[in-house]
């Protein structure tokens, strides 16, 4: 049995971004003593956390004051060095696995991870020149997507191929490094599930999410997906052997595109929680956060039920103003702000859960009240 860090600990977090609220907020409601390292001192995080070191998560004298000073330590994002965590490990309990977050901070090592497991990906080939897409293209085909092998913490940099006439718009993208050039899959749509195993190889899984974005940024998520159950199953299956094979603790979602004819093309892993299961927080029994709690923590992770159908639309800087009217106006939607200081344009400001019978009548009634336009 893994060593069990009880209510009264201190759980670590790095980074202190609204990811990191939210996964102290709940840490908070168990009894936990929540530390931050962030270097914004109004971050997020910092705001609800019992204190802060305020340096930079890159900064290794930092990062070791923060597992001194601590029980356990979790992450909020990508973009944590896994070489730190490797040195910091023998010193602290890291339960969720650095070279699991490796993995998924490396397009083409997520790739072969996915291929070694006989998960369907979406073809792609290796560009560190204008001649390798030259090459790639003769059986990848247009349009294609050009991306950096490294994934970033913001919004992901990538071009759109259409013809070799766009290979020009593209170059400055290979200056920074090696890239990816993946086919583009003519999805029906996105999907997405959150799985979640501890440290005695329990699994359990979320219901699979509907994902609609713009600008490579979430919109909104619809649950449970409107799929059928063998879709349910697979995604399940994938998640299970991802999981497996990662060795994991804590949470992993894992995106998705669905063909016409339901075949599946995993495009992403994420090793902590993730935007697309955030209606977790009042749609279920148990939200994506504690979850996480419970498997870095050793305690016991339960079956996980869903309550009701789901909407959560992300809301962005643009729509503050009409989500914080409609907070006095509509007290059965969920209504979850991040406490973000600093405004500018297209910053995820919050996010609000519908909950109901219909999808439609739910997306409806976000269009109707101006939150969401439509995707259809």
């Amino acid at each position: 049995m893994p060593n069990q860090i009880l209510p009264g600990k201190t759980i670590g977090i790095i980074g202190g971004g609204h990811v990191a609220r939210m996964i102290a907020l709940e840490a908070k409601k168990m009894g936990y003593q929540i530390g931050i390292l962030d270097a914004d001192s109004a971050c997020p995080a910092g705001q609800i956390a019992d204190w802060q070191i305020t340096k930079k998560y890159t900064d290794f004298d930092a990062l070791t004051d923060l597992a001194a000073k601590s029980d356990v330590l979790t992450f909020e994002s990508e973009a944590v060095d896994t070489m730190l965590l490797t040195q910091i490990n023998p010193y602290i309990a890291i339960p969720q696995d650095p070279d699991s977050l490796s993995i998924t901070q490396d397009r083409l090592i997520e790739k072969a991870f996915l291929e070694s497991l006989n998960i369907n990906v979406t073809p792609y080939a290796t560009i560190t020149a204008i001649e390798d897409m030259e090459e790639a293209v003769k059986s990848i085909g247009f349009p294609c997507v050009l991306k950096p092998i490294r994934v970033e913490a913001a919004t992901p940099v990538q071009h759109l191929l259409y013809s070799e006439e766009d290979f020009g718009r593209a170059s400055a993208l290979l200056k920074k490094g090696t890239c990816i050039l993946e086919a583009w899959i003519p999805f029906e749509m996105e999907l997405a599930i959150t799985v979640a195993q501890d440290a005695n190889n329990v699994f359990t899984s979320f219901p699979v999410t509907e994902t609609v974005y713009r600008e490579q940024k979430l919109v909104k998520t619809i649950t449970p997906a409107r799929v059928g159950g063998n879709i349910q199953k697979e995604m399940e299956h994938i998640g299970k052997l991802a999981a497996k094979a990662m060795n994991l603790t804590g949470i992993l979602t894992i995106e998705t595109f669905m063909t016409s004819s339901g075949s599946l093309y995993v495009n992403r892993l994420v090793v902590r929680p993730h935007h697309s299961c955030n209606y977790s927080l009042d749609g279920c029994s148990i939200s994506q956060y504690e979850v996480l709690v419970r498997c870095i923590c050793g305690l016991p992770i339960p079956e996980i039920q869903l309550y009701d159908t789901s909407v959560t639309f992300n809301i962005m800087e643009e729509k503050l103003d009409e989500a914080l009217i409609l907070l006095l106006t509509k007290p059965d939607w969920h209504f979850h702000f991040y406490g973000k200081k600093e405004h500018r344009a297209k910053r995820k400001m919050g996010h609000v859960t519908l909950l109901g019978d219909s999808p439609d009548i739910l997306i409806n009634e976000l269009e109707e009240h101006g939150l969401l336009e439509s995707t259809e």
